[in-house]
């Protein structure tokens, strides 16, 4: 136990320093302290201390400002008296189980308390001038603050067990953070203002001014959970859920149920006996996933049955990969057996089986905290299996785990354990905690989009759409975050031409075709082989052979675009056909290839090039490693390899930066990522790291080596003392650190070009309505459509003019500078005599939805967007969206008159934006990122002068100029004139 005067002598005393007082110094300045006139402490800093119990009297009375951060032995902080003075208070770091405020202080405005393992905090009295407060990554099952806390305005309570929160009137939060907690249900509930907004309320108190609300990784309802997962402000979300609540409520009795497991273990016979009350004798295989509705007394559960086959695993990971119930399914001899043989006519197949233990990992990687239920199948056959094993290793991982035995040729439920598994079924929806009722207009629009699936509608626009879900409050998220993430539909912004698919088992059906060893008749699909033996190259008019008869050929694009987009293949069209420009290309010609159908062995070659060269080396080690990292990021890099240098399961790269040329041989062997980079390919090294940090599912070990033979855990690399110049390695030698800092010195901004098919195709080949040769000297006119808006002088603008930055640059495309071309606008703004006539909302790193927000918000007259595209869709940051839904986008501001795509090749975009929007500045072709930035800068000088448009589009094309900088042809003014009648 210590009192800060006992600690004082070996710490330096600050003193004030002119303008710079000496509480200012402690607070630069570890291991020292203040003190006032009168002697007393009034600032204290002692980080890392080794102190067990900090005892805090009369002699700390004075004290405004008090660190101890990163004290792990420090397990008790006792106020024996309440410091008035105190404004500050670092205690986060340490070991403190709990804590008490005593009343009185009343100067306090931030608190630190995170990562201590807290377990009670207890606040006595008011803190009148607490502005922040963060106790995040603690062990709180219950949070409370009296009244008092007026002034509250961040309040951090991210990773402990919170499952209530109990506070007096917060009329100041404009910040709070409850992801990673326990809350089963919403901790608010909601009045209607007088204007009829929707205000969040805490304890019956209205949260007036919050503006950033974070609720991931908590075990809500499915109606709840998916608007807020991976959202970094769910705040609009949760106020259209309650918006679209107070309208009326129902209940939400739906399930989505994934049954999985290896091939012939039963899964579609399990389907069969629930759904259809028989069992079927002849069967073939489960190719690809198979759809069906179960009900059971108040539950209705959506039945997914996925093909079993390794050559499905990678591609269901895309339906994986939301809140549902898992039925793990396995038998005594798929388990104990390498491959199971089924006969197709008169040939015999062999599947692969995979051990329960890989599906139980699988599901927990894809499935995280969802229920699963084990189900041992054909149990007449082996008798009824205890797995001990089984359930000791797995019953910490998932929280709720059962286990069932069934025998679906029996008839009677009693005696086939169907009734058994009903009832763990019926528990294991329980655990959905669907307490709260979901909004009766957004089940109204799930009921309609049923009625026509059953009608045999296979998909529907995204313009349909919209006005069947018209009463619902932001339906494009209720899609996105309902609809799909509980498996009514399918749909990816710009994928299917922004089709939303009705009848999955249709879609699925045709895309796995290719992936089949039989056909319909259960006879050999020759073209499967084929591919295979093409190292798996397929072309357009191998897909039509297989389409061509059941569907259309929009539909057949349709398949191809989801396949590319969800990594299933790449293309390599181009390659083939050099001499052919984009649209003079038929799909017959199209060409593409199948990573999982290439070789399963690496190829001697790759080996040939690490010849005398010195390399870098890393490991990925995981539990389980899901065959869709490998195909990805194969997907992403092929574009640096030659064909011959790419297998199933790895690739080589060749990269060239700087002049200097650097390989890679990047691989997957069981459940470990192999990478070695030739030494001094750090940028390479980069890429390759960054892109598996962001496909990776799970974190796993890392490894690093200098010789490819002793390596050293990455983790005890980065946290060695820097005294000990050396490191015990994975295998028990130890070596010098010396070389391995290489591994530390990651820059994170380093990606892989995006692989576009069309940014892989040379200049030459551009469609002439998006060559370079546009002349740039005048407007170009575009006719606007019936109705457009007409173009009003931003000098006779009443109020604000508002103009919406929007940035983007995903990690997988190479880096822009954004930040700054919106940083050297800004400072135009500043310059200008007229800076009060504008409003400048800047937002970076932008999503979709932050375009469909930002928009709709604002409602800006000018929308300026910054980033990568091509001339088929823009790049955000989490989707790529085509020009159909982005003229969707850009026409949601009722004042919009001016739109900016500063993006290589945007024209076509900007043709069909004018005609809703009387001005548009785009990109006839590919444009240099300086001189995007000198057009930006040039055309705000004049325009925050408020001069017409088109003088200052001359001067962004001058400012280019005047840098001597290409690509001053490129810029294109689109100028939009009424319609002839």
């Amino acid at each position: 136990m210590a009192r800060l005067n006992e600690l004082t002598p070996k710490l330096t005393l600050q003193q004030d320093d002119g303008l710079i007082t000496a509480v200012l110094l402690v607070k630069g300045y570890d291991n020292s302290y203040a003190l006032n006139a009168a002697g007393h402490i009034t600032a204290f800093s002692l980080g890392n201390s080794r102190l067990k119990k900090l005892v805090l009297g009369k002699e700390a009375e004075a004290l405004e400002y008090l660190y101890f951060s990163g004290s792990e032995p420090l397990t008790e902080v006792v106020f024996e008296v309440p410091l008035p003075q105190l404004t500050h208070l670092y205690l986060n770091n340490c070991a403190i189980k709990q804590i008490t405020f005593p009343a009185g202080f009343r100067s306090l405005q931030q608190i630190y308390l995170q990562k201590n393992g807290l377990q009670r905090l207890v606040f006595e009295g008011d803190c009148p001038s607490l502005v922040l407060m963060d106790v995040s990554e603690n062990e709180l099952t219950q949070f409370s603050l009296p009244q008092g806390f007026a002034n509250l305005t961040y309040l951090y309570l991210s990773g402990n067990q919170l499952v209530s929160l109990e506070v007096a009137n917060l009329a100041k939060l404009s910040t709070l953070y409850l992801q990673n907690n326990q809350f089963s249900n919403l901790p608010f509930h909601f009045q209607n203002t007088q204007s009829g907004e929707i205000q969040l309320c805490l304890s019956n108190a209205p949260l007036v001014v919050l503006e950033f609300l974070r609720l991931s990784a908590n075990p809500l309802p499915d109606d709840i959970r998916g608007f807020v997962e991976n959202n970094d402000n769910c705040l609009n979300e949760i106020k259209a859920y309650f918006k679209d609540l107070s309208k009326g409520e129902t209940l939400d009795n739906e399930y989505k149920t994934l049954i999985i497991g290896n091939g012939n273990v039963g899964k579609s016979c399990l389907v069969e006996r629930l759904v259809y009350k028989r069992f079927k004798t002849e069967w073939d295989s489960t190719h690809g996933i198979s759809l069906e509705q179960f009900s059971d007394q108040s539950y209705i559960f959506n039945l997914w049955d996925f093909g079993g086959q390794d050559i499905y695993h990678a591609t269901h990971r895309l339906f994986m990969q939301s809140n549902a119930l898992y039925l793990v399914l396995w038998d005594s001899k798929t388990e104990q057996s390498a491959f199971t043989e089924h006969q197709i006519g008169k040939e015999c197949r062999q599947y692969e089986n995979y051990p329960l233990g890989y599906w139980l990992d699988y599901t927990h990687n894809q499935g995280k905290n969802s229920p699963v239920i084990v189900v041992q199948t054909k149990t007449k056959r082996d008798g009824e299996k205890d797995l001990a094993e089984i359930r000791a290793a797995y019953k910490d991982i998932f929280t709720f785990l059962k286990f069932e035995h069934i025998d679906s040729q029996e008839d009677d439920w009693d005696e086939n354990g169907f009734n058994s598994l009903l009832a763990a079924m019926r528990l294991a929806a329980k655990r959905f905690n669907r307490k709260q009722k979901t909004p009766k207009n957004r089940a109204e629009v799930r009921q309609s989009l049923r009625f026509k699936q059953k009608a045999g509608e296979k998909y529907l626009s995204l313009d349909d759409y919209l006005i069947l879900a018209k009463e619902v409050t932001n339906p494009i998220s209720v899609l996105e975050n309902w609809l799909v993430k509980t498996g009514v539909v399918f749909y990816r912004a710009g994928l299917f031409q922004d089709s939303i698919i009705l009848d999955q088992a249709w879609a699925i059906e045709a895309i796995y075709t290719i992936f089949r060893r039989t056909n319909e008749k259960g006879r050999r699909n020759s073209t499967y082989y084929d591919i295979q033996s093409r190292n798996g190259r397929f072309t357009g008019e191998d897909l039509q052979g297989i389409w061509e008869e059941k569907y259309s050929p929009e539909e057949q694009n349709l398949f191809v675009s989801f396949m590319l987009s969800c990594e299933m293949c790449f293309e390599i069209t181009s390659q083939e056909h050099p001499d052919l420009k984009e649209w003079e290309i038929h799909f017959e010609q199209r060409s593409f290839v199948a990573p999982q159908l290439m070789p399963e062995n690496k190829p001697k070659s790759v080996e040939d090039v690490w010849e005398g060269r010195s390399s870098w080396y890393l490991t990925y080690r995981h539990d389980f490693l899901h065959y869709g990292v490998i195909q990805s990021f194969i997907v992403r890099t092929q574009t640096l390899a030659e064909m011959r240098d790419i297998w199933k399961s790895g690739i080589s790269l060749k990269d060239t930066h700087d002049g200097a040329v650097h390989y890679a041989l990047v691989e997957c062997q069981g459940n470990e990522i192999r990478v070695r980079v030739t030494a001094g390919g750090r940028v390479l090294l980069n890429k390759i790291r960054n892109l598996f940090e962001k496909l990776r599912d799970s974190k796993g070990i890392e490894t690093v080596s200098l010789d490819g033979e002793n390596y050293v855990l990455l983790d005890e690399l980065k946290n060695r003392s820097k005294d000990n110049p050396k490191l015990k390695t994975v295998n028990g030698t130890w070596i010098e650190v010396d070389g391995l800092e290489v591994f530390l010195e990651r820059d994170e901004n380093a990606s892989f070009d995006k692989p576009k098919e069309s940014e892989q195709r040379s200049s030459e080949k551009e469609h002439p309505s998006t060559k370079k040769m546009i002349d740039n000297s005048t407007p170009h006119e575009v006719t606007m459509a019936e109705g457009a808006r007409k173009f009003v002088p931003f000098s006779e603008i009443e109020g604000k003019i508002k103009i919406l930055f929007l940035a983007a640059n995903p990690d997988d495309t190479s880096r822009l500078r954004t930040d700054k071309e919106g940083k050297k606008s800004q400072f135009e703004l500043k310059l200008s005599e007229n800076k009060d006539r504008f409003e400048f909302i800047s937002v970076l790193a932008a999503t979709s939805k932050d375009f469909q927000r930002e928009i709709g918000h604002h409602k800006p007259h000018v929308i300026h967007y910054s980033g990568h595209g091509d001339k088929h869709s823009l790049y955000l940051e989490d989707t790529d969206v085509t020009t159909e839904l982005l003229t969707s986008l850009m026409v949601r501001s009722k004042n919009a008159q001016l739109v900016i795509l500063n993006a290589c090749n945007s024209f076509a975009h900007g043709e069909a934006i004018a005609q809703k929007i009387p001005y548009v500045i785009c990109n006839s072709s590919k444009v240099d990122d300086k001189a995007a930035i000198e057009f930006a800068e040039g055309f705000y000088m004049d325009f925050f002068d408020l001069s017409e448009i088109e003088d200052c589009f001359d001067n962004g094309l001058l400012s280019i100029k005047l840098a001597n900088l290409p690509h001053a042809d490129v810029p294109v003014l689109l100028k939009g004139t009424p319609a002839k009648s």
